[in-house]
């Protein structure tokens, strides 16, 4: 078994990673990462210090292990929310699982895979969040070689309990994908009860650890020092405090004790999460690319209004949102994300016990027109961010794959083409806007000329982060893959995306805090800026983009 494992662990990596040996294309790979890392060097060195001045004030009451219970806790909830969508993805939406089940696997062999596969896409998300804390906490606490051996355990064992306890969620919801006729509507509606049930636990253990911070208690455990608020912070995620405990006593017998207890702790969420596994994951698996069609006679009314005539660029941008909301991959990974991240700013506000003070405050300061500049720039980036990340333009291209040839032939302008693709993200992303909005009226009490201008200079830059994304796809698409997942989750042009119009959101802040422009300058200043950057990507989009987009071959 343990052979087929990693043999079968290898290829699953080499394959969803696109490795096919040395090249051209590869050691353009690795030119772009590695310009990127240095764009990103100045950013790094100020997080650096910023951990390290925050290390510096806790040690002098001595809570300075508090850093480590934080980012083992932040990431292990981050890992648990977002592993909901990989072991979705890769355990049911990847199309080798048919393929894998004639072959001469033991269930444990092909479940341990792709479980161990998952584990390694969240490596990423522990290196964000872990790596910095440790690394600066290791050199400023004076860590031996115990500290950092531990710390390179702890790491590897990170994902393990989050992915087995999202794996723990989806595994029985994913059982009676059988008993369905629709298995892609169950699946997408599991997979939205999946993200529920993940929210729900979340909010839980949150609201949990702030109803034990109280001030009083909080100023006792201050006083105590002696890392007392490592156990406190770690009930957000109860078993990151092994992790953050074999850190912290390092040098003595309490480390070796916390390491062997998670990796205890790991293993037995391992075994279970296989045991599980072997009882539920291949009938719900069965027959998971099967459809199934209504066969109906229509009236001669409901025939018209079937083939009633539509501009061409309507009938593509309707033909882009069906593709986006019936593909289970696309919807939970493309268009549900626009929605979701309100949920994740709102969460933790709701889950404090002092929630309506709170959200009263930031309302009233929200609304105060000496920090009009800065909460409209501050919400323009956030919907930046978010419009950058969803992914719909910057693998619109991409998601064509093989049948991109189709786009050659059918009566449609390649640019009306392209347009439709922009505006289904740009649709999609206004959705988010409004629902944040929309929350944000509810919690906070924001005045209508705040929504306004949050909405209107939301959606010049929601245009602007499709116009890119879709320029970027068009540059360098992503047309050779055997699945939906591949297209998407491992399509290096959302990172490019993103990382484009994070610098731009940069230089935006910049310009309104250097220039300390009040609530209307501000709204102009974006209105203008933006507009201008629309209609320069617009040009580039209906001449560049078109020539690329008439070249591209599959």
């Amino acid at each position: 078994m343990k052979s087929n494992l990693f043999i079968l662990t290898k290829v699953q990596l080499k394959t969803g990673l696109s490795v096919q040996g040395r090249g051209r294309k590869n050691r353009s790979a690795l030119l772009i990462f590695g310009l990127i890392a240095v764009a990103f060097l100045p950013l790094i060195i100020e997080i650096v210090k910023f951990l390290s001045d925050a290390y510096n004030a806790l040690e002098r009451i001595g809570q300075q292990g508090v850093l480590l219970s934080l980012s083992f806790t932040i990431s292990s909830l981050v890992i648990f929310l977002f592993g909901i969508f990989y072991v979705l993805n890769i355990f049911y939406f990847a199309n080798d699982v048919e393929s894998l089940l004639p072959l001469p696997l033991k269930p444990g062999e092909i479940l341990g895979a792709k479980f161990l596969v998952t584990v390694f896409y969240e490596y990423l998300t522990g290196i964000a969040f872990v790596l910095p804390i440790v690394a600066v906490y290791g050199v400023k606490s004076g860590g031996g070689v115990l500290f950092w051996l531990y710390a390179v355990l702890a790491f590897l064992l990170l994902p393990v309990i989050p992915l087995a306890l999202a794996s723990y969620i989806i595994l029985p919801l994913m059982r009676f994908t059988g008993f369905a006729k629709n298995k892609d509507r169950f699946r997408l509606v599991g997979g939205i009860f999946a993200l529920v049930l993940a929210f729900g636990y979340s909010y839980l253990n949150q609201k949990f650890v702030g109803s034990t911070l109280t001030s009083e208690g909080l100023q006792d455990l201050f006083l105590k020092g002696n890392n007392s608020l490592v156990g406190i912070v770690s009930r957000i995620f109860p078993t990151s405090r092994f992790a953050a405990e074999s850190l912290v006593n390092a040098s003595n017998i309490s480390g070796l004790t916390n390491m062997a207890l998670f990796f205890l702790v790991c293993a037995l969420a391992f075994v279970l999460f296989l045991y599980l596994g072997e009882a539920l994951y291949f009938q719900g698996v069965m027959g998971i690319s099967e459809t199934s069609a209504r066969r109906r006679k229509l009236t001669s009314d409901e025939l018209d209004k079937n083939i009633s005539s539509k501009s061409v660029l309507m009938t593509c941008l309707l033909k882009e949102l069906r593709i986006l909301f019936r593909t289970p991959v696309y919807f939970l990974n493309c268009v549900i994300m626009n929605f979701l991240y309100p949920l994740f700013l709102i969460f933790p506000f709701l889950a404090q016990s002092s929630a309506g003070s709170l959200m009263g405050e930031l309302g009233h300061i929200i609304n105060n027109e000496k920090f009009g500049g800065y909460v409209l720039v501050g919400a323009f980036t956030l919907i930046l961010l978010v419009s950058s990340n969803n992914g719909i333009t910057s693998t619109a291209i991409s998601r064509e794959g093989s049948n991109l040839y189709i786009s050659k032939y059918i009566p449609a302008k390649y640019s009306t083409q392209i347009m439709a693709k922009v505006l289904s993200g740009v649709l999609l992303s206004a959705g988010g806007i409004l629902s944040l909005l929309l929350i944000s009226a509810i919690l906070f009490k924001i005045n209508a000329a705040m929504m306004f201008a949050i909405l209107v200079t939301g959606l010049a830059g929601a245009l602007f982060t499709a116009f890119v994304g879709i320029m970027i796809d068009i540059i360098r698409p992503k047309l050779n893959w055997d699945n939906e997942q591949k297209a998407v989750k491992q399509n290096f042009n959302m990172l490019f995306t993103a990382l484009i119009c994070l610098a731009a959101a940069g230089v935006t802040i910049f310009g309104v805090i250097r220039l300390k422009l009040g609530f209307a300058e501000t709204l102009a200043a974006i209105l203008i800026l933006y507009g201008l950057l629309d209609i320069l990507m617009y040009y580039l989009v209906k001449t560049a983009g078109v020539k690329r987009f008439s070249e591209i071959e599959t």
